[in-house]
């Protein structure tokens, strides 16, 4: 490393650690007062996400298809919320089964009016994938906050958890790639992703997992098995998203984070870690 990658690396690292003092904080503050302010952070970085990626896509936020995806956003919220806020659900299958009685309509819907507004293809396909690759993961971050569901309860520890167990993987990652990589992991897709720093972020991530799981335990949770998911399973959703930007010649997909980028830059394994989790903690 020169002196001048050294210099704009100490920069960025500056950067990184100030956002993530100042935007960490408060967000792990608002998650653990209160499940209305899990539900506005997760809801607000949903939201700022979809419309990053509008953006990454050149798809004009106000254009009226745009405003009609906007316009679902309430229908894949509301079960949820209505569920969980007030009160919780008595029945496992009943959450499904109502979730999408509500949503089909609506996604019926916005397909009839795509079609007469004449969209093209490739914009339907743009704006039903950010709907499902965006809003799920941050919904199933609101919904596994409140532990079982035939008895739910909210319990501020297994959000923050999860968020801490995806920043420290990141991080490993990060510096394990940076002072150890030699490996490239898939250069084609993210040069400086290495199989060294992919190993760090499991093996760190392990040992925070075993730490909470001795200290720390919720019931219900073995955090050692959801530490391994969060650093294997967000790997990957850090390349796919690596992938997305690549593909329109992006650095970043925002610059709302300092030295992180933009909410889908930060979130970007999280995105894929969080379905896998819902799997993992009501399946098995």
């Amino acid at each position: 490393m020169n002196a001048d990658e050294a210099s704009a690396f100490k920069s960025n690292l500056a950067k990184r650690v100030m956002t993530a003092l100042t935007v960490g904080t408060t967000a792990l503050f608002v998650v653990y007062l209160s499940p209305w302010g899990l539900l506005a952070a997760a809801l607000s970085a949903a939201t700022l996400g979809m419309r990053e990626f509008f953006q990454m896509y050149n798809i004009k936020v106000l254009r009226l298809e745009s405003v009609a995806a906007y316009g679902l956003v309430p229908f894949l919220w509301a079960v949820p919320v209505y569920l969980f806020g007030m009160g919780g659900v008595k029945s496992d299958g009943f959450l499904p089964l109502v979730w999408y009685a509500a949503l089909m309509p609506a996604l019926g819907h916005l397909m009839l009016f795509l079609k007469k507004r004449q969209a093209s293809f490739k914009v339907v396909i743009y704006i039903f994938f950010n709907l499902l690759y965006v809003h799920p993961p941050f919904i199933f971050f609101y919904v596994l906050s409140f532990g079982e569901l035939s008895t739910p309860e909210y319990h501020p520890a297994i959000p923050l958890f999860i968020l801490l167990l995806h920043w420290i993987a990141d991080t490993a990652a990060f510096f394990g790639g940076k002072f150890l990589g030699r490996h490239k992991l898939w250069e084609s897709i993210s040069p400086k992703k290495t199989w060294e720093g992919f190993v760090a972020g499991i093996v760190v991530n392990f040992g925070v997992g075993a730490a909470m799981q001795h200290f720390l335990a919720v019931p219900g949770y073995d955090w050692r098995t959801v530490a391994v998911i969060v650093a294997v399973v967000g790997t990957f959703g850090d390349l796919m998203e690596s992938a997305l930007k690549r593909n329109q010649k992006l650095k970043d997909s925002g610059t709302i984070l300092p030295g992180h980028g933009g909410i889908l830059d930060r979130f970007d394994g999280f995105l894929f870690v969080m379905p896998v989790l819902v799997v993992y903690r009501y399946f098995f």
